[in-house]
């Protein structure tokens, strides 16, 4: 959990750690965006973005590193998706969620970080999974309180009152038909 991350060439690892520039050596998740620059998610780093640069180009590997500093809800991130529009969302480990969208900083200059937590309708701020499902809404696993559904208008909350297995929701997944797998502490759950 603290090696940082190895892409692999087909010759053999080449490392991504604090020497490189990462803020943090423990990675809980990554993501290759749209553009083809890397996300990682790290645990008391926050944020950080690789760009492996273009030698056809001429340019450079470089990272770029987000915090708090930036407008992150909390440099303990542990998990992430980019949607279909391009942003970048992020579960932390009591803070809840940002939003981040690359583009307007593109554009402005400026870090775009949208933050929301419990006080907001999140069900809990400890967000371990999400998942965009293919109409376009949001699940959000917490560690503890069960699984928020957000339209990008408000959240819905459900647990095991509504008949979740357990509120430790830990993976989600959509299958082919559009069912819903919840992976929980104790066993799966299914949406239908």
């Amino acid at each position: 959990m603290n090696g940082g991350v190895c892409s692999y060439d087909g010759k053999g690892f080449n490392p991504i750690t604090t020497d490189q520039g990462l803020e943090s050596n423990g990675v809980w998740g990554v993501v290759e965006d749209q553009l083809g620059a890397y996300w990682f998610a790290t645990f008391g780093g926050g944020l950080s973005k690789y760009n492996p640069g273009n030698s056809l180009k001429n340019e450079a590997q470089s990272i770029t590193n987000y915090s708090t500093e930036q407008g992150l809800s909390d440099n303990n991130v542990m998990c992430m998706i980019e949607d279909k529009s391009g942003n970048l969302w992020l579960g932390t480990n009591g803070r809840g969620l940002s939003k981040y969208n690359p583009s307007d900083s593109l554009f402005s200059g400026a870090e775009s970080f949208t933050n929301f937590s419990s006080a907001q309708g999140l069900a809990y701020d400890y967000v371990y999974s999400i998942k965009q499902d293919r109409d376009g809404d949001f699940w959000f696993g917490t560690l503890g309180q069960g699984i928020s559904r957000f339209d990008g208008q408000s959240f819905i909350n459900l647990s095991t009152a509504h008949g979740l297995t357990n509120d430790a929701i830990l993976s989600i997944f959509q299958d082919k038909i559009g069912n819903l797998w919840f992976g929980t502490e104790k066993g799966l759950s299914v949406r239908q």
